[in-house]
């Protein structure tokens, strides 16, 4: 049994059964003491063995990574966002909007507010929200009220601090 070390993912197998493992793909029994300390996302194949990346190569794996977590972090937004819409969309359905000709009506007064959930821009929701004009707003479907509990939903998800008004 030998130590393995997939070349490409740097998967580690501890005691791996070496005619199991071609040497195309993985190391055996590499020496990694010139990557002690030094953690597995900056590790690197050269010359068959395993190194450490240059401060270059370091800089593109952190890069990746960044572009990675910025895109989950909106994925999560605009899942959160959708689902704001929907909950908002529905709320408006029990309340009767179909049957009161306010469709159309509300969704231009909300255009803003939903496009920037749909984006994933958050912020930009809560202030478009906070900005809807008092002539936008009627007695049931779009008040100050359900605004703000829309907004604190919003925040709520940042974990920002809770609006108490508009």
């Amino acid at each position: 049994m030998a130590l393995v070390i997939n070349k490409t993912t740097f998967a580690v197998i501890a005691s791996g059964n070496t005619p199991d493992y071609s040497e195309d793909d993985w190391l055996i029994n590499p020496d990694l003491s010139s990557v002690a300390g030094v953690e597995q996302k900056y590790w690197k194949v050269a010359g068959g063995q395993v190194v450490e990346m240059n401060t270059g190569e370091k800089a593109v794996v952190n890069a990746i990574n960044s572009q990675l977590y910025i895109e989950s972090v909106i994925i999560n937004s605009i899942t959160f966002g959708s689902k704001l819409i929907t909950q908002f969309a529905a709320e408006n359905v029990l309340l009767g909007i179909t049957q009161a000709g306010m469709t159309s009506a509300v969704r231009q007064h909300m255009g803003e507010v939903i496009g920037a959930l749909q984006t994933g821009s958050l912020y930009e929701a809560i202030a478009n929200a906070k900005a809807v004009p008092s002539g936008n707003k009627d007695a049931t479907f779009i008040t100050d009220v359900r605004i703000l509990s829309f907004v604190n939903k919003i925040e709520s998800y940042l974990g920002i601090t809770l609006s108490s008004t508009l």
